[in-house]
């Protein structure tokens, strides 16, 4: 089971912008690790979604502080 809960702020372990936790899928029946689908605005506030193992996002964190939300 992971540990991210809907609402959580995250960032990719490599960097980027700060995402929104819209769903954690924790059935690792099937071979795959947990699943976390994020939303995000960009520069131009473009909307996006992307899907990402757990083990590639971290929520919180020094990448959060100080960071424009």
């Amino acid at each position: 089971m992971s540990n991210f809960e809907k609402g959580d702020l995250v960032v990719l372990n490599s960097g980027g912008p700060v995402m929104t936790v819209r769903d954690v899928d924790n059935d690792t029946s099937d071979g795959y690790s947990v699943q976390v689908t994020c939303d995000w605005f960009d520069k131009a506030d473009q909307h996006h979604t992307a899907t990402f193992n757990a083990e590639m996002i971290e929520k919180g964190g020094s990448r959060l502080r100080g960071s424009t939300l």
